[in-house]
């Protein structure tokens, strides 16, 4: 007996795929209704970028570290009045001659005229602040060797000893305060008055 069923199956066996399937891949329904929704659905519009923002004001640079942020005007007119408020102090201390009343009342030589020191190192560095905005500094070079000149005579064993005329010192110390302030006026120590300001001294 002819075998046909396996005849069948050789046949088909030969046959292309596409022949044993009666569409194409390109017309598989399926697809063709997904590639018609794509088509149907409307494009979305790309997103507005953000407008860019507007630059910011440059920040106020802050001082160089170890440098002053005040001006040489500030620092200039700060020297003055702590040097006048120093000479005024000693102007009363040399004009009672260097001495103050213990505990019996007795006048004894002391120290607190021993300030020359501290003067002339204020006054020296009061220089370079003032010919930085070119105002005079005679009167600092004046005070300074005034100063220096004043610290021997005012030690304790130079006070016990004598021969030392400290109404005069203390009156010297008096006119240099009114040169440097402009005013024998104890207000411009506290920077109340413009004669106190250095731009006033011939």
């Amino acid at each position: 007996m002819f075998n046909w069923i396996g005849l069948a199956l050789q046949t088909l066996s030969r046959l292309p795929l596409e022949k044993l399937i009666k569409f194409k891949p390109s017309e598989n329904p399926l697809r063709g209704s997904a590639e018609m929704a794509t088509a149907a659905a409307p494009v979305a519009a790309p997103a507005a970028l953000p407008a860019p923002a507007a630059p910011a004001a440059p920040a106020a640079a802050p001082p160089t570290p170890g440098q002053s942020a005040l001006s040489s005007e500030e620092l200039i007119a700060y020297q003055n009045r702590e040097l006048g408020r120093e000479l005024w102090l000693l102007e009363r201390h040399l004009s009672q001659g260097c001495r103050i009343p213990d505990r019996k009342g007795r006048r004894t030589p002391c120290d607190c005229c021993a300030k020359g020191s501290f003067i002339a190192g204020m006054a020296y560095e009061s220089i370079p602040i003032a010919e930085r905005i070119g105002l005079p500094s005679k009167i600092y070079h004046e005070i300074a060797q005034w100063a220096e000149k004043l610290e021997p005579k005012v030690t304790v064993p130079a006070i016990t000893e004598g021969g030392h005329d400290y109404k005069k010192l203390s009156g010297e110390a008096s006119m240099l305060r009114k040169k440097l302030m402009g005013t024998i006026s104890l207000k411009a120590l506290d920077g109340e008055e413009k004669e106190a300001q250095i731009k006033s001294i011939p």
